[in-house]
Order: structure tokens, then C-alpha cells, then sequence
């Protein structure tokens, strides 16, 4: 940058501009031009193509850098004549307010402290897990049962507190109102024992552990990758038909997904494996993994990228946008189950399987018939192949890997959901066939990454 802009910057100085759908570096450059600052930063650090609308009128600078760069996670320091940008580090433990220039003052937070109490002996609980409504874990309880979090003095978040012993709960927490919460967890009827179980010993148990494990995390690749790390909290009945939870109350299954780079904590309130047929249901919150080096992390995002291209949150947010065709979907129907139908589909219009929901941004996924899915933008796995060939034993030769096919049959049930493919309803009486029938948890993903392809979508709809 030119060595002309030198000169002490004023961060009073009042300003106007209007850029519209610029990226961040021409708009950079042209400020410096216009009012002759000098930004230094390393260009790799930051998302200088993304494309930003930035219209102020005689406002202070220090406002209008607020207003270009908060949205972005960036901080700016003012160093001699130079504003020196980085992106902010994200610690995904902490749940803070937008990041604060560090110029001359530290952000405002108010600090909220959280108690967590067991309601039957009033005795604090460590180790009780803290999550944010998007999914994602923010920390846990201290040894003393205490959480504290910083949040901006406006700002209000949806926490859920949850331990394996205790019914879990949630809590709108609001620093303008309160800074001292207690939360009281119910103890489940059956709680677990603090007894250790010797897994070898229990050969049967092992085998159902097992047969649970291919059916709750899947058979997937990704799902190899996948260790659950209290696997003694499940305890199972045999049925004639296959096998389901023995417990009533709800388990937290505590699991490490290698292969995407996650820690989810899986609430799973009910698990039932009758022939075939798979049913479970519980509410699951993720966490980050730390890389070991950037290779992994480079892995990781690859992982993600090819786990949501293809899902059904893919198909869904690619249906709230219109874009089912361009996304490599193609979608036809049937009177018949898959079983049945014998090749016999017809296409209908997309618009017909989908109804506005009563909130902005809402979508109703309906249809009489049984829907195909078509996935031309990746193969299927060879692992589903074997899947498919041990569930249809009928099935002779070697079968290639083709488009990954799907069925959904909604019965009298809907899919509520929104623009960025997430499901918003139970949608208990939705089956569905093939290969997303096949993708279990050990291929789910946080809403948080939702939120983020949903982004992309919106972003292609625009050129």
C-alpha cells in the first residue's frame, strides 16, 4: 500500500459512502483512496471476495468500520498510521457478543453466573453440559456446579442444561434482566449406577451393543470413524422382531466422530430395531474436535462438504430455493412403494410438494404419493452397496456404484422445515428408503453447518 497514506488517522473523522454488493477488497481500497487510511492484513486470513453493501452518511469512521467488518468476525487495532485487521478466533466453548474493535475501549459484557442444583437433595451438579439452541456445546458445570458466561448487556440466548442423570432443560438467559440463575434438574426415575461394567463379560450384551451400534451410527464410512465413549449407558430388551432401549428415561450418548471432527452429546429418548426397520428418536448437540494439524482440519471440512451434498437438509434447503435441478436432484413419484412400483413414476411440479409454513421462512414438505429422490452429484458409497445387498438377499452379482437413490413416504405426516434445510417438527410417521434411510447419525451434522451452506445457496441464487 502506498506509503503516501501515512498520515495519524482519525477515528472521528466523519464519513459517507455507498458501496453496494462489493467484495470486502475493493471496498477496502477505495476507503483507503477516499479518505486515505492504510489497512494492513494478511490477505489469506481474510474473506476479501465476499461480497458486502456498505452505505453510510456522515457518520463517524470508527462506526462505519464497526458496521463493515463486526458482521465479518474481523477486529481492527489502530497501530501508529495503520489499521491492522484479523479475523477473530472463534473458541467454540464461550458464547460472546459480536467481536468489539480493539481500539480504545474493551467491549461491554455483563458476566452471568448459573448454578446448577439438583432438585430433589438441592446439592449442585459438576459435569452438567451447557448448549446453545444451534446445536452447538458451550461447556459445562464446575466442580462446584457453577457456569459463568459473558454476554452483551442486550443480548439473550437459549441454553439447555443437561446431565445423564437428570431430565434435561431449557432456559432463556437474559443479562438485562438477571445475572445470577439457578437451575434445577429433575433426577430420572432410573438413574444410573456408579457401578463400571465389564463389557467382555457380557458376551450377549456385547452382540446387541454391536447390532445397535450399525444401526444407530450406520455402516458408512464416516460412521466407521465414530467411537461412543459411554457405551454402558444403553441397555437393551430382546424382542422377536430385533431390539429396543430398556430404559424409559432418556441416555446421553457421548460420542467422537472422527471422520467430521465432532463431539455429540445424543439425548436418546427412544431406540427400536424391528426387523428391518429403525426408529430412534432424542435431541443432539455437537461440539468441535480440535485438529491435530491443518491436513486434518483441510479433511475435516472435505468430510462435511461430502456428508451434506446429497443429504435430505441438502435436498431441503435446495427446495426452499428452488434450485432442486441445479443441485443435482432430480425428483419423481409413485402410488407404490419402492418395492412395488416397478419403475412405474411420473414427475410432478416441485412447487406441488411444497406449501408456505405459517412463520416467514417456513416451508411444508407434503405429498400423497411416495417420492423418489435422485442424487447425480456424487456415487454411492461402496459401503451402502453392501448394505443394500445384505437387506435384499435376493440380489445376486456385483452391483457398481451408481447415483445415490432415495424414497420418502410421508403417509398423513408433513415436513416442516426451513430455508436452510432444517427440520422443524418430529415428522414421527415419515419413512424413508434407500440411501437416506442408510445415512445415520454417524453422517449428521450441526445446524451451525446448515446455516452456513444455506448461505451458499442463497449466494448462487443471486448470480
Amino acid at each position: 500500500m502506498p506509503d503516501s497514506f501515512g498520515q495519524s488517522v482519525n477515528l472521528s473523522k466523519i464519513v459517507s459512502c455507498n458501496y453496494k454488493n462489493k467484495t470486502l477488497q475493493v471496498i477496502l481500497k477505495k476507503l483507503e483512496k477516499k479518505y486515505r487510511l492504510r489497512f494492513s492484513y494478511s490477505s489469506s486470513l481474510l474473506p476479501l471476495d465476499k461480497k458486502l453493501t456498505l452505505s453510510v452518511r456522515k457518520q463517524p469512521l470508527k462506526k462505519t468500520l464497526h458496521q463493515l467488518f463486526n458482521p465479518l468476525d474481523i477486529q481492527y487495532a489502530l497501530i501508529g498510521n495503520q489499521l491492522v485487521l484479523k479475523k477473530q478466533a472463534v473458541n467454540p466453548r464461550s458464547y460472546l457478543s459480536f467481536s468489539t474493535p480493539i481500539v480504545d475501549q474493551k467491549p461491554v459484557t455483563s458476566k452471568v453466573e448459573i448454578s446448577i442444583i439438583d432438585a430433589a437433595s438441592g446439592a449442585t451438579i459438576p459435569k452438567a453440559h451447557i448448549f446453545k439452541s444451534d446445536s452447538i456445546l458451550v461447556g459445562t458445570s464446575g466442580p462446584q456446579g457453577r457456569f459463568s458466561i459473558r454476554l452483551s448487556p442486550t443480548q439473550e440466548v437459549t441454553l439447555t442444561f443437561s446431565h445423564v442423570s437428570y431430565e434435561p432443560v431449557t432456559k432463556v438467559i437474559n443479562p438485562s434482566t438477571q445475572k445470577e440463575y439457578a437451575i434445577w434438574l429433575i433426577p430420572k426415575i432410573e438413574e444410573l449406577k456408579g457401578v463400571t461394567i465389564s463389557i467382555d463379560r457380557d458376551k450377549r450384551w456385547k452382540k446387541l451393543f454391536n447390532k445397535f451400534k450399525d444401526d444407530f451410527l450406520g455402516t458408512s464410512a464416516n460412521a466407521a470413524q465414530c467411537k461412543i465413549l459411554n457405551p454402558w449407558v444403553v441397555e437393551f430388551l430382546e424382542t422377536a422382531q430385533g431390539i429396543k432401549l430398556k430404559k424409559k428415561s432418556e441416555d446421553t450418548l457421548e460420542i467422537e466422530n472422527y471422520a467430521l471432527g465432532y463431539k455429540l452429546m445424543f439425548l436418546l429418548s427412544k431406540f427400536v430395531l424391528r426387523n428391518d426397520d429403525v426408529y430412534y428418536k432424542g435431541q443432539c448437540w455437537f461440539s468441535d474436535l480440535s485438529p491435530k494439524n491443518k491436513k486434518q482440519q483441510r479433511r475435516w471440512q472435505r468430510n462435511r462438504r461430502r456428508a451434506y451434498k446429497g443429504s435430505f437438509n441438502h435436498f431441503l434447503a435446495a427446495m426452499a430455493h428452488n434450485r432442486v435441478t441445479k443441485e443435482g436432484f432430480e425428483v419423481m413419484v409413485s402410488k407404490y412403494p419402492p418395492y412395488k412400483s416397478n419403475g412405474f413414476y411420473f414427475s410432478v411440479p416441485h412447487k406441488e410438494l411444497l406449501r408456505p409454513g405459517k412463520k416467514q421462512g417456513e416451508h411444508l414438505f407434503v405429498s400423497p404419493y411416495y417420492v423418489k429422490v435422485t442424487y447425480y452429484g456424487e456415487l454411492e458409497e461402496y459401503n451402502y452397496i453392501k448394505w443394500y445387498k445384505r437387506s435384499n438377499p435376493w440380489v445376486r452379482g456385483h452391483l457398481k456404484p451408481r447415483a445415490q437413490l432415495s424414497w420418502i413416504w410421508l403417509g398423513a405426516g408433513i415436513v416442516k422445515f426451513n430455508s436452510k434445510g432444517r427440520i422443524l417438527n418430529d415428522a414421527e410417521r415419515v419413512i424413508r428408503y434407500g440411501y437416506w434411510a442408510w445415512e445415520r447419525v454417524g453422517e449428521m451434522l450441526p445446524y451451525q453447518y446448515l446455516a452456513e451452506a444455506y448461505t451458499q445457496l442463497a449466494q448462487k441464487n443471486k448470480r
